[in-house]
């Protein structure tokens, strides 16, 4: 008796390994070796540091994000990527443009009347993804580069209305910056895939805003601000890739 159970217990074993092992191969035929994909997602951009600023203004907490991304999987283990996508969300105007001290001009007309467009900011990436292939989830860790518009930026003349000072304004918010994030892929077919990912991007240059004060020809005091949190921004998406050619 005691024999029989264990030719059941082992045969039990070995059926079920058996399972396992066409399961894994069956998901491998799935999750292809070497690929071109394209990503077509939606998201969140969140901000967690506040920018709040005389010379900058400042960002909201949360926005929302699009993104087209494009993927090569030109090894077993490594793939490279690109994309393009924006962030939507609208920043409030530094206090040293409020219309109160230097009066109405062109230029805020114009932002009064386009003011939508400008929540639109562009971002660019490219960089490398490390695969981890469990059954149908392909887990890619990736590290790259990024050009992201926090703030479209101004390069104004302003004339303080109280004492007739002249003030030379310039603020500079689409920088460079590095990505660190992780990506999930959970294959459907051989030809698509659920993508899901989260990403961190801090600024590698500091975007700025600063004020140069005249009184007529006469420079009297220049102030600079430099924020690394307007650059700092928190990233979840959710989406869908297409496969559309295998190498």
């Amino acid at each position: 008796m005691r024999n029989t159970c264990r030719f059941v217990f082992l045969a039990c074993t070995l059926f079920c390994a058996h399972l396992s092992i066409a399961q894994s191969r069956a998901d491998e035929k799935i999750v292809t070796g070497k690929y071109w994909s394209v990503d077509l997602g939606v998201g969140m951009v969140m901000m967690p540091h506040s920018t709040a600023s005389s010379l900058i203004g400042k960002r909201p907490s949360a926005g929302f994000q699009q993104r087209f991304g494009l993927n090569y999987a030109f090894a077993t283990q490594w793939a490279a990527y690109a994309g393009f996508g924006y962030n939507y969300y609208g920043n409030r105007r530094p206090e040293i443009l409020d219309p109160a001290s230097i009066g109405i001009h062109g230029e805020d007309i114009l932002e009064g009347l386009f003011g939508k467009f400008e929540n639109i900011k562009p971002t660019f990436d490219a960089g490398m993804m490390y695969r981890f292939r469990v059954r149908k989830w392909e887990i890619l860790p990736k590290l790259g580069l990024s050009y992201t518009v926090n703030d479209w930026g101004r390069d104004r003349q302003l004339t303080l209305k109280e004492n007739g000072l002249k003030i030379q304004y310039r603020m500079k918010a689409a920088v460079l910056g590095m990505q660190l994030g992780l990506n999930s892929h959970y294959w459907v077919s051989q030809r698509g895939y659920l993508h899901f990912g989260v990403l961190a991007e801090h600024p590698l240059q500091k975007p700025y805003g600063e004020a140069t004060y005249y009184r007529g020809a006469e420079q009297m005091t220049s102030t600079k601000v430099k924020s690394t949190a307007l650059g700092q921004n928190l990233y979840a998406q959710i989406g869908y890739g297409f496969v559309f050619g295998e190498s």
